[in-house]
């Protein structure tokens, strides 16, 4: 009697060597994002000689060479990722607490590990409640409740965490410090301001408002 043919075998193994060339693909061009020529943090600062991205630490430090900087992110591939995540909680925190003091963190020269990571995610949204909180306790709720549709300062405060929160929101930098977070499908602006002791506004308006709303 002749043993059915399995096309099962045949496929597990595609797969697998599919999922080998995938991995080799994502190291080859996380070797290749490594450039000598990025911009270095100027000396005198606490962080002078390291590379900088976007406001955060990048990977590697002024003592490494340009081939161990290579080898390093081949042999971590997550740590582009680290980088990128916590370059990214950097950012959002000089924009909602420029004095936060997590912002004084200096690295070591290496990509941040996944706990320095999510400390700092978690920072950043405590730091997006408590602007959130600022804003409903102020002015915004008197003026613009009725509008967002908030009864409460607690549920205007629940809607600014939303729009500040949500990865999906336009964000424009603002003059004086302020910063635009706009949620284009309800149409509403949250205005973050930490020079002022109510923290800004909510209100809502249109996408060409927002687009016309000066850098400067």
């Amino acid at each position: 009697m002749r043993r059915p043919v399995s096309f099962e075998a045949p496929y597990v193994r595609l797969r697998a060597d599919l999922a080998a060339i995938q991995m080799q693909w994502a190291l080859m061009k996380l070797a290749w994002k490594y450039r000598p020529d990025q911009p270095r943090v100027p000396a005198g600062n606490p962080a002078g000689g390291q590379w900088t991205d976007a406001g955060g630490i990048r990977v590697a430090g002024g003592a490494e060479d340009e081939e161990t900087s290579r080898r390093s992110i081949i042999e971590d591939p997550m740590a582009e990722l680290r980088q990128e995540s916590f370059n990214n909680s950097v950012r959002t925190l000089r924009r909602l607490e420029p004095d936060n003091p997590y912002l004084t963190y200096v690295s070591d020269g290496e990509a941040p590990s996944q706990a320095i990571v999510d400390t700092y995610s978690d920072e950043v949204a405590a730091a997006q409640l408590r602007a959130a909180n600022a804003i409903a306790s102020g002015h915004a709720f008197d003026a613009h409740a009725i509008e967002v549709g908030a009864s409460s300062r607690a549920e205007f405060g629940e809607i600014v965490n939303q729009v500040i929160s949500d990865p999906f929101t336009q964000v424009r930098d603002l003059a004086r410090g302020r910063t635009g977070f706009y949620d284009a499908a309800r149409k509403f602006l949250v205005i973050v301001n930490p020079a002022v002791p109510d923290g800004g506004t909510m209100f809502k308006t249109s996408q060409r408002y927002f687009d016309g709303l000066g850098e400067n």
